[in-house]
């Protein structure tokens, strides 16, 4: 694969990060107007995502360009496939319940059934609103026989795109959480000298920069073979298991090198602290990827 970022990765990149970090109202309608919701290939998505968890964005760009596969016309969230025992099933009409879903403002909905991936109107759903620990709106959907229109797209590929895409938020918010941390332990003085100057701090600084270089080669691997049609399972898998273990290891040294700073609201890590733990949780823990990739390559 060419390593090189291509014109329109760099495009999401820049332009999305002026947007996301501007302070306007909607920044999901700015993104829109942009241009940029209508991107379609996985590393050009992956480019904006990255702004998004940069950022630490509340605008649904994840729910729609990736987990609502960017239908057009009306907005579309994306329920991820809990690894419980709760399923969703068709018989004619949707049945069973999805947790924790970022609507993010849809008006239709992509499910992951049993037997393939339905689009389903939210207006035809129970809808029961909670709150994340990112302080973000969730719901947990009832389907109750909803009727839905089973769409022409293969639940794994589905769940690949998924992946990567959080993958990139991910990656997104190390990037910022070690670029605070870098900062922060460079002016803080203890003994008269910057703590960054102290060797424990420099280690745990070196090895948070070491797992978000990980996050970033394995992403854009991952990304590049789901969109040339390659086998990409095994790649997706160890994008989404770095994702996981990395993203955790970066946010809690960052936590742990900003001391009592890194918990007060009125600075920005601990943002970026809980938003990481919940879609770690929705990307599913790094045991479980490592779990299935020991399966896969078992055979």
């Amino acid at each position: 694969m060419d390593w090189q970022m291509t014109e329109i990765q760099a495009a999401a990149k820049e332009l999305g990060g002026q947007i996301l970090k501007s302070g306007v109202e909607d920044p999901f309608a700015a993104l829109d107007e942009s241009g940029l919701l209508d991107l379609e290939e996985l590393k050009d998505i992956a480019a904006l995502l990255i702004e998004v968890g940069r950022t630490c964005s509340d605008a649904p760009v994840l729910e729609h360009l990736v987990l609502g596969h960017g239908g057009e016309g009306e907005r579309r969230s994306g329920a991820w496939a809990e690894p419980g025992p709760i399923q969703t099933r068709y018989d004619g009409g949707l049945h069973g319940t999805k947790v924790a879903v970022p609507l993010g403002g849809a008006t239709h909905l992509v499910v992951l059934a049993q037997d393939g991936l339905y689009e389903v109107a939210v207006a035809d759903c129970q809808l029961e609103e909670s709150t994340g620990t990112d302080e973000v709106p969730l719901h947990t959907v009832c389907f109750e026989g909803a009727p839905a229109e089973r769409l022409e797209i293969s639940p794994q590929a589905w769940r690949q795109r998924a992946l990567v895409g959080l993958a990139a938020v991910q990656l997104g918010l190390a990037k910022a959480a070690l670029v605070m941390t870098s900062t922060y332990v460079s002016k803080r003085q203890q003994f008269g000298k910057p703590v960054a100057t102290f060797q424990a701090v420099s280690q745990r600084a070196a090895d948070a920069w070491i797992e978000v270089q990980a996050m970033e080669v394995t992403l854009w691997q991952a990304a590049w073979r789901v969109d040339a049609g390659l086998p990409a399972e095994r790649e997706v898998l160890i994008a989404a298991w770095q994702a996981a273990e990395g993203g955790h290891k970066v946010l809690a040294a960052a936590q742990h090198l900003h001391g009592g700073m890194g918990y007060d609201k009125d600075y920005p890590l601990y943002r970026y602290f809980l938003r990481q733990r919940r879609l770690g949780l929705t990307l599913g823990n790094a045991q479980q990827h490592l779990e299935v990739l020991g399966t896969l390559l078992s055979k």
